[in-house]
């Protein structure tokens, strides 16, 4: 794909254009702050509200993984520590372990999958080498890695596994044609999506060229069915996925001329991709999807310009900026997840800094006036009575 999304473009470019004044107050917006440097994002969050993701220290160089406490409560966000290199936090599950990749001081990557409370440097958390990019509730992980005895830059996606078992990152293979795979998201049932080169490498993409897939809980990315197809266009990439098996992710629309956010139909449905389209601009991207099919991403929001802001779609997509307070001095550049209660992580600007945000809707009384409407709303507002009962 010629374009990866990027929370740091997103960030950069978010400062371009202030936020639109709000339409409708629908969530209240917590800084997660940073590690004294002025760069963090949130890249995933689980039911509790933690979020795992990373941040810069006060140099502004170093980088290290963090965990949030729940809700973003103070202490907002810990520093997970490090092999001696830098630390991505990609994903976390429901008991709050965290996955993601640790540079060593030898320079080279390990996946790590922290205990509940953890570190990355404490022993049992290292899965070898590779890359983590998130982790199911039974402590599996998916990410890519080089194959024993690959020849030559060969990832594969792999599917790791649980808490409890020994340590085995197994294979997941390529689309026919291909030489690189990578998995971006895992369910609980241990189904992976992600995306796999169809075709070689060339100069001009080293990678491939890519389609999105979606295993089975035990599949591999080359069986049959696995392959999720595209907008129209010649590529796409998965990025989410949810308990029903649904996948959200980016695909070039027909022509390749623009790349749309998409969201397929479940598991053990016939397989189609709805085009999710855009807020104004050129170019959106799905980046995660809730257990009721409610998705989080960014998208440009002016024709012929790249500004991009965060967006969540239920029946239609919104931009998040339209959905916080105006005073609040943010410009959300991208949302990166969701949780079942309708609580949203990602990165936005604030104070000319780019920082983790936590957004948690406000529960309303009239009904049908919650923008995540249906079942979301309802849980969330269940929670909330059952904390004040």
């Amino acid at each position: 794909m010629r374009s990866l999304w990027s929370a740091f473009t997103v960030a950069a470019i978010a400062t371009v254009l202030p936020a639109p004044a709000a339409a409708q107050v629908i969530y209240t917006i917590t800084d997660l702050g940073t590690f004294g440097g002025t760069f963090s994002e949130g890249w995933s969050i689980n039911s509790a509200g933690q979020v795992a993701g990373r941040s810069t220290r006060a140099d502004n160089t170093t980088v290290r993984a963090f965990r949030s406490s729940p809700n973003g409560q103070p202490p907002s966000i810990a520093d997970l520590g490090s092999l001696g290199g830098y630390t991505y936090g990609w994903g976390i599950n429901a008991t709050g372990q965290v996955t993601g990749d640790a540079q060593a001081a030898d320079l080279l990557t390990h996946v790590f999958r922290t205990t509940g409370t953890g570190g990355v440097s404490d022993p049992a958390a290292d899965l070898g080498l590779g890359f983590g990019r998130a982790i199911n509730f039974n402590g599996q992980v998916t990410g890519y890695y080089g194959p024993p005895g690959a020849a030559g830059a060969v990832a594969h996606a792999y599917r790791s596994s649980p808490n409890g078992q020994p340590v085995t990152l197994a294979d997941m293979g390529v689309f026919s044609g291909g030489t690189n795979s990578l998995g971006t998201a895992i369910n609980d049932a241990g189904q992976v999506a992600g995306y796999s080169a169809y075709g070689p490498p060339s100069p001009s993409n080293t990678f491939g060229p890519t389609r999105a897939f979606r295993t089975t809980a035990t599949g591999l990315v080359s069986d049959p069915g696995a392959d999720l197809g595209t907008l129209g266009g010649r590529e796409s990439r998965a990025y989410g996925i949810n308990s029903a098996g649904q996948v959200v992710g980016q695909s070039f629309t027909t022509f390749d001329l623009t790349q749309h956010a998409f969201r397929s139909s479940p598991s053990g449905a016939l397989v189609t991709l709805t085009d999710l389209g855009t807020l104004g601009g050129a170019n959106s991207a799905a980046l995660a999807i809730n257990s009721f099919g409610v998705v989080v991403g960014g998208s440009d929001i002016v024709p012929g310009v790249t500004v991009q802001h965060a967006f969540v779609y239920d029946t239609q997509m919104r931009d998040l900026n339209l959905l916080i307070a105006p005073s609040s001095g943010w410009v959300l550049g991208s949302a990166m997840g969701i949780n079942d209660f309708g609580q949203i992580t990602g990165v936005g600007s604030i104070n000319g800094q780019s920082h983790a945000f936590l957004l948690t809707p406000i529960p309303v009384p009239e009904p049908g006036a919650f923008l995540l409407t249906g079942a979301a709303a309802g849980i969330w507002a269940l929670r909330r009575g059952r904390r004040s009962s």
